[in-house]
């Protein structure tokens, strides 16, 4: 039994890097699909945010087939036999806090199941439409990587963009600039954003569409624990793309 017990493990494991590798697959994909829409391009070339969307789905060995399908779908012109579906499912973890969970399904009968035994288990409850939504809003998130010397002057220039909502910095393990832009200014802000990275030699390493809390819950040393492996849980599922919380 016990070798029975050590297969079963194996396989178990196996199960999740690959369901794990397929989420994040499905999230550079919509991402590059994003980037299409966004940069009004589906060339590249054009199109800097697509080139940094490929870039991340090379580095996670997306297939070329792949990306190219996921540039069709940004561009309406796909014509794949593969029929999914996106959907967003709301619930409150265990402590309360408000949960979003963004999946991508040829079978949503069977996510939303899988959904709900995992997280009626694990101390959280699904939540009715709109019961957490609305403390989210959809923004553009654009990480620049850049060096010390020129944070103080690379952030004095972001202030100038229209539709920048708040900027933050780090540099204490590694120098990086993150920058929450308004969605319906992200198309703009974000060339902008390149332009000025470019001059001061910085790096735009991240830029995507997040959704944003508006009110954010304090949870204890304990509780956090407890939320990240409930939110590991639910990130197993292979369905899920994306997974939104209101903690601090």
């Amino acid at each position: 039994m016990s070798g029975h017990s050590k297969w079963a493990k194996l396989k178990h494991s196996k199960g999740l890097v690959d369901a794990k590798k397929g989420a994040v697959l499905t999230r550079v994909s919509k991402d590059i699909i994003t980037a299409v829409k966004i940069g009004g391009s589906g060339d590249p070339a054009f199109n800097p945010m697509l080139r940094l969307a490929i870039q991340k789905g090379k580095d996670a060995n997306m297939t070329n087939d792949k990306v190219e399908r996921a540039i069709k779908k940004g561009l309406g012109s796909s014509s794949s036999d593969e029929v999914t579906y996106e959907s967003t499912y709301e619930a409150y973890g265990p402590g309360g806090f408000g949960i979003l969970i963004d999946t991508e399904s040829d079978n949503t009968n069977r996510t939303l199941t899988d959904l709900k035994t995992i997280i009626n288990k694990n101390g959280g409850k699904m939540a009715g439409e709109k019961s957490i939504s609305w403390q989210f809003t959809e923004v553009g998130y654009v990480k620049i990587e850049t060096s010390k010397e020129k944070l103080s002057e690379l952030e004095e220039l972001l202030l100038d963009i229209d539709g920048i909502e708040d900027i933050s910095s780090e540099s204490d393990e590694g120098t990086f600039i993150e920058v929450i832009i308004q969605r319906e200014f992200f198309r703009d802000a974000y060339s902008k954003i390149g332009e000025i990275a470019a001059k001061a030699n910085a790096n735009i390493s991240e830029a995507k569409l997040i959704m944003q809390t508006k009110n954010t819950l304090e949870l204890t040393d304990a509780e956090l624990e407890r939320a990240s492996e409930f939110i590991e849980k639910i990130e197993e599922v292979a369905e899920v793309t994306n997974v939104w919380t209101n903690i601090a």
